[in-house]
């Protein structure tokens, strides 16, 4: 079946207070190193410099703007949700 664009916002919008939880439950809290790798890779690409802006799209709960955060001197979240 097709959903459509509202279906599958309210899904995530039902399962938004859950879903970090559910990352660390499913990933046995890997998603958490990877997350670590990643600004770890960032920091590396960008040399020590930080950048004006990050912008996180689809950003969900956050999870990603304290490390975008460390890199950026201004981040803005959009999600639909």
């Amino acid at each position: 079946s097709t959903h459509s664009t509202q279906d599958v916002t309210r899904m995530f919008a039902r399962i938004a207070s859950r879903y970090d939880w559910t990352n660390d439950v499913l990933s046995v809290g890997m998603h958490r190193l990877w997350r670590r790798r990643a600004f770890k890779e960032l920091r590396q690409m960008l040399k020590g410099k930080t950048v004006a802006r990050a912008l996180d799209v689809a950003t969900g709960t956050g999870s990603l703007i304290p490390g975008l955060s460390s890199v950026a001197q201004e981040v803005v979240g959009v999600d639909p949700c």
